[in-house]
C-alpha cells in the first residue's frame, strides 16, 4: 500500500498496518515532481494510496498516468474528485487484531534516482542487528524514552529510527515538518 503525507499518526499507523495485513508499505515522496510521482505510484503497481489531503490534488494530477491505481483514500481533509475520504471507512474497522499466517513485510522505500529512474529498494522488518545496537550504544534509545522525530518519514533514516525507537516501546512526538522553534520546545519539555 502505498501512502503520502507530511509526518502524522494516520502516515505511521498506515504503514503499520499495511506491514501487517501482508503489504508492503511504500511511502511517497511528497516533494517529488508531477512525472516522478506518476513514475514511482506506476512502477510500484500501487492499487491503492492512503493520501493527507493537503496532496490529493497530486494524485489527481497523476491519475491518467497511474491507472493501476484503483482507490485513493484520502485523510485530514477534503477528497478531490473521484477520491474517498478515509475517515469514515476507518470508522468503520474492527478493533479486534488480525490474525496473520506470515511475518510481517518490509517496505519499499524508492531510491532518488540520480543514476536514473528511482528504484524500490526493499527495507526487511527488524531492520539491521548491527544498526539497532548502535542506537542503543551511541544514542541510548532504550525502553521508556521519548523520540523526536522531524526528518519527513518517507525517507529511510528518519523512518528506520522511529521503527527502533517504536520497537523499544518509546513514546514517539512527530513533528509534522521541521519548525526549530517547536523542536526546541519539544526538547525543553
Amino acid at each position: 500500500m502505498l501512502w503520502c503525507g507530511q509526518n502524522s499518526c494516520q502516515v505511521v499507523a498506515a504503514g503499520h498496518a499495511a506491514r501487517k495485513a501482508g503489504a508492503i508499505s511504500v511511502p511517497l515522496n511528497y516533494r517529488l515532481s508531477d512525472d516522478e510521482a506518476a513514475f514511482v505510484i506506476d512502477n510500484y503497481d500501487a492499487q491503492v494510496a492512503f493520501v493527507d489531503a493537503e496532496f490529493a490534488a497530486l494524485f489527481s494530477r497523476v491519475a491518467q498516468r497511474t491507472p493501476r491505481l484503483r482507490t485513493v483514500l484520502v485523510f485530514d481533509g477534503e477528497p478531490a474528485a473521484g477520491q474517498q475520504q478515509a475517515e469514515p471507512l476507518l470508522a468503520t474497522a474492527s478493533a479486534e487484531p488480525i490474525g496473520i499466517d506470515h511475518p510481517p513485510l518490509g517496505a519499499m522505500i524508492y531510491t532518488s534516482g540520480t543514476t536514473g529512474k528511482p528504484k524500490g529498494a526493499i527495507r526487511q522488518p527488524g531492520g539491521n542487528p548491527y544498526q539497532a545496537q548502535q542506537m542503543i550504544t551511541v544514542y541510548g534509545v532504550r525502553p521508556g524514552g521519548v523520540y523526536i522525530t522531524t526528518g519527513p518519514l518517507y525517507h529511510f533514516g528518519p523512518s528506520s529510527f522511529l521503527s527502533h525507537a517504536q520497537s523499544q516501546g518509546n513514546l514517539a512526538a512527530l513533528q509534522r515538518q521541521f519548525d526549530a522553534q517547536d523542536w526546541l520546545r519539544l526538547v525543553d519539555k
